[in-house]
């Protein structure tokens, strides 16, 4: 479980993410992330009801809690992320997840900027 300080929580947070922060899309993911002026880096999780039922989404979003937790992100401090799982994402093995969530975060490089 991710600590209290690193994840996203409030309604705003994860709307300033959509509208003013940059995008990365994966095969079974989306990726928004965005600099903040200081902080640890916080991530949040949307899994929309085209996933599946509860038990589907929670399943969905677990695995990817999970993949978090073991490959922290690497970039500087003061970063937002939302992770959004596509509707293929309920159908992924953890390890095609895994590699789509390197794949962005290294692909796309959110690095903090000085």
């Amino acid at each position: 479980m991710l600590n209290k300080e690193n994840r996203l929580t409030k309604p705003k947070d994860f709307s300033s993410l959509y509208n003013r922060g940059k995008k990365a899309v994966g095969r079974h993911i989306v990726i928004y992330f965005r600099n903040r002026s200081a902080g640890p880096n916080r991530i949040g999780f949307t899994v929309s009801k085209k996933v599946g039922n509860a038990v589907k989404r929670n399943r969905v979003k677990r695995k990817l809690r999970e993949i978090v937790r073991n490959h922290p992100i690497s970039s500087g401090k003061g970063m937002d992320f939302v992770i959004i799982a596509r509707s293929s994402a309920a159908s992924a093995a953890y390890s095609e997840l895994e590699k789509d969530v390197d794949a962005l975060l290294s692909k796309e490089g959110p690095q903090k900027e000085e």
